[in-house]
């Protein structure tokens, strides 16, 4: 029987990607981005392959269509990506990074390492290491 919610395993997955999105937001604020955590999934799944449907980003960042084209609205009004005509279906739009897009990439990666450096202080690569290998097999135990 569960005594204390706060102590098991959803709260506390839960609890640390809050408190990690939030850090992550804020510290993109301090240098003068505004990015959100959200958006930066979107951008990170653009960054490895462009040209992506607006299903194809909600399924790779698990999120549903209306909030998918929130986010996309936000990242074209900023002007780091474009949507397009998909080419055989009319329903459809491909969304593709500007050069804006593209280069932010590398003005983000800092701040991005620097939140996770915060996040992982003391704490050594070998316990990092295992606490990914019991995230992956609680993912692939949930699915």
């Amino acid at each position: 029987m569960i005594k204390n919610l706060n102590e098991t395993t959803g709260y506390k997955i839960r609890n640390v990607s809050l408190l990690l999105i939030n850090k992550i937001n804020q510290n993109f604020i301090k240098k003068g981005f505004d990015i959100t955590a959200e958006q930066l999934k979107m951008l990170v799944v653009l960054w490895e392959s462009d040209g992506k449907t607006q299903n194809e980003l909600g399924e790779s960042v698990g999120k549903f269509k209306t909030s998918v084209t929130k986010i996309i609205d936000g990242l074209e009004k900023r002007k780091l990506i474009q949507r397009a005509p998909h080419p055989t279906d009319r329903r459809a739009n491909v969304i593709y990074l500007t050069e804006v897009g593209k280069n932010i990439k590398k003005q983000l990666e800092p701040i991005i390492e620097h939140t996770l450096s915060e996040a992982h202080k003391n704490i050594s690569n070998e316990k990092l290491i295992v606490f990914h290998e019991v995230l992956n097999q609680i993912e692939k135990n949930l699915k």
